[in-house]
């Protein structure tokens, strides 16, 4: 799993996080 080297994408919509 390379998630250092990949960009981090969101798995949700910001909406969800709030």
């Amino acid at each position: 799993m390379d998630v250092r080297r990949r960009p981090v994408k969101p798995l949700y919509p910001s909406e969800h996080i709030s």
